[in-house]
């Protein structure tokens, strides 16, 4: 029987998880942050190739339970994945009652509709239990308003924004 521990070594950077093969934690974190990527319908039918200059430019975030992502009026940063967790997106009617619109779950965008205008977020995001979103902030917004921006992101993002916000329901309401 193989030694478990004897088949892989690791570092302050780096796991070895096969001789002669080095991943550092740098790499890891890429490889997770393109994997939630292809788990969302927004990135359906995006290459890998293009999966990873988006993983470039998007960012892991925490979000404790309770704890607010963003708050209706704030200046949107861009959209977000759920990688884990659940983020409930909602209003505060006149009366302070919350009138919930959707909750989203891991492999679940929102908030795209944001990327069209500069009006802020339209609703408050609020973390159910604890979760870490993906975020793709302004790379991404300066990316789709610059015509100039690199051809290696502007087309595909647009693409998939465009598809997405026309046939997904929820992310509509949210707009």
């Amino acid at each position: 029987m193989r030694d478990p521990v004897a088949s892989f070594t690791s570092g302050v950077n780096e796991f070895k998880p096969v001789a002669g093969m080095t991943t550092t934690l740098a790499e890891l974190k890429q490889i997770g942050i393109v994997n939630a990527l292809r788990s969302c319908q927004l990135f359906a039918g995006i290459s890998l190739p293009e999966l990873n200059v988006i993983a470039d430019i998007t960012s892991i975030k925490p979000v404790a339970k309770g704890s607010y992502l963003f708050h209706e009026g704030e200046t949107s940063l861009g959209f977000y994945i759920v990688q884990t967790g659940a983020i409930n997106v909602h209003r505060v009617n006149a009366a302070g009652k919350e009138q919930v619109i959707h909750v989203f779950r891991a492999g679940e965008s929102f908030a795209e509709g944001t990327l069209a205008t500069d009006k802020g977020y339209p609703a408050d995001a609020r973390a159910v239990e604890p979760s870490q979103v993906l975020g793709n902030v302004e790379p991404v917004k300066e990316c789709l308003a610059d015509k100039t921006a690199p051809p290696a992101h502007q087309p595909f993002i647009r693409r998939s924004i465009c598809k997405e916000l026309v046939s997904h329901s929820t992310i509509s309401l949210f707009c």
